[in-house]
């Protein structure tokens, strides 16, 4: 005889979300668990709990401030790259000039990534009341 299988709910994982059993198996729902007042010194220590707006990608991951820094830093090391790639250009090195302004694009692109991510983070951080 084999075991009585769980019953239906949610169960928390170790990453401080949890994912709907039905009974015979996983679902592909989840939700951000729910605090706990009286044991709120088992919670997670990060304050922001991530979300995925589309896409399966979650953002919200990092502190707001660290994401933040992150973000600037990229766009200032991606300016260098560009002027370089502008300098090479006028020069005559149409290749350096290409490759140069790819990276600054991309250094670009990842800091505004950043940027948006301690946007959300600042959002959630609001919405809980933390």
């Amino acid at each position: 005889m084999s075991a009585p299988a769980a019953p239906p709910g949610w169960y928390r994982r170790s990453d401080g979300l949890e994912r709907w059993w039905d009974g015979t198996a996983w679902t592909a729902h989840e939700r951000v668990a729910p605090v706990d007042p009286s044991n709120a010194s088992a919670q997670p220590s990060l304050y922001t709990q991530p979300f995925e707006p589309r896409g399966g990608i979650r953002w919200g991951l990092f502190e707001p401030v660290w994401s933040t820094v992150g973000g600037i830093c990229l766009i200032v090391v991606a300016l260098p790259l560009l002027l370089f790639a502008l300098l090479s250009l006028v020069t005559g090195s149409v290749l350096s000039a290409v490759g140069m302004g790819l990276m600054g694009l991309a250094f670009i692109g990842c800091g505004v990534a950043f940027l948006y991510d301690a946007s959300v983070g600042r959002r959630l951080r609001r919405a809980s009341g933390r």
